[in-house]
Formats: structure tokens, sequence, C-alpha cells
């Protein structure tokens, strides 16, 4: 497949038509906070991932790193500011349904984002090494009466 200038063209109007800050990036960004909020409230990785399958913000991140290439700063300029204001409402969508639907329960995703992390991974470490060293002992303390001598 031969690339030509057409196609080039075209290509970097399809990019700067995806990253223009319109009601259906507003929408898909704010599904996107949203869905993102519920993982991180459902302890789910998985939903958290497909947040980010959902969100547009690749585009414009795209579009600047093509449009830098052809050095038009102005296009540059408007996918980054494209960017920012929807990672801005996005969080803010996320904030909302944290605000609306409080959870009771610590998760391990938000104990990790709020600083439990250092508690809950020296809790996970001590209880690894724990059972490192039990079956340590156990392998090593049970000696053959052939290597007795050696031990002695």
């Amino acid at each position: 497949m031969n690339i030509t200038p057409q196609t080039l063209s075209e290509g970097y109007d399809g990019l700067q038509e995806r990253s223009k800050f319109d009601v259906n990036f507003v929408l898909l960004t704010v599904s996107a906070g949203v869905i993102c909020a519920l993982g991180f409230k459902m302890n789910s990785d998985s939903v958290i991932v497909g947040a980010m399958v959902v969100a547009p913000l690749l585009h414009p991140l795209i579009c600047a790193g093509a449009t830098s290439y052809k050095r038009k700063w102005n296009a540059v300029a408007h996918a980054l500011a494209t960017f920012a204001m929807g990672f801005v409402v996005a969080t803010l969508a996320a904030i909302v349904i944290n605000l609306l639907y409080r959870t009771t329960f610590q998760s391990e995703i938000t104990a990790r984002l709020s600083g439990w992390a250092g508690a809950i991974f020296l809790s996970r470490y001590f209880r690894f090494q724990s059972e490192r060293t039990r079956s340590f002992r156990r392998k090593f303390t049970r000696r053959s009466p052939a290597s007795q001598f050696l031990w002695h």
C-alpha cells in the first residue's frame, strides 16, 4: 500500500476532526469518567480498563503528535487544549459519582490512591515473609539421620 500526499492530508484532517471539543467528545468523556468511578467503587480493574477504551482522550494526543510533525503549532495547541478540557470533564464526572455514591468499605484500589498503599503493602509483605520463613523452617529443620554428623 502506497501512501500518497492526498491520503496523508486526509489522515491529518481526520485526526483534527476527531480531536475537536464537541458534544460527542464531551459525552464520551463523561461516560468514561462515570465508568471509571464505578470501576473504583466496585474494585474492578477490568471496568477501569473499559473506561480507558471508551475515553476519546487518545485522539487529541495523537493529533498533537502528528501536527507537531507538520509544524502546525496552532493545531497542536488546539489538540492539547482539547485533551486538558476532556481530562477536567472526566475528573469532574468521577468526583460527582464519588459524591453521589459513597462506599462504606475500603477497596484495594482506593486504598492505594488514598495513601493506605504502604500499610496494605507492608501487611502483605510481612505475611508473605512469614509464610516463606515457615516453609523454610519446615524444609531445612528435618534432617536425615545420615546427615546428622554434618550439622554437629
